[in-house]
């Protein structure tokens, strides 16, 4: 059950036309004219969808071998000046612009 602050939230969400989901005991739906029945229905502000992107590992291209790698820099895309360090490369979540 959530606090009276949480449920003016969740109406204002609504409110400002974000996506809201129900839940009656059987999962999270969506919910796109709720009726604000509390005592039988959860309501939440829809979760944003998420994609994985790719970052690519780097290195700044004028370092040498006896310089050591002292930090890696991400980018989604390659640039000239630096190094590819595949082996570092990492995936993330980060929010749908929808």
């Amino acid at each position: 059950m959530k606090t009276l602050a949480e449920k003016i939230a969740v109406m204002q969400a609504f409110e400002r036309g974000e996506k809201i989901e129900c839940d009656v005991g059987e999962g999270w739906k969506n919910c796109p004219a709720p009726i604000w029945d509390w005592y039988e229905t959860d309501y939440r502000i829809a979760e944003k969808p998420k994609k994985k992107v790719k970052l690519l590992a780097m290195v700044n291209g004028n370092i040498t071998k006896r310089d050591g790698i002292s930090a890696l820099c991400y980018s989604n895309e390659e640039h000239e000046y630096y190094i590819r360090l595949p082996q570092f490369d990492v995936e993330v979540e980060v929010d749908c612009d929808e």
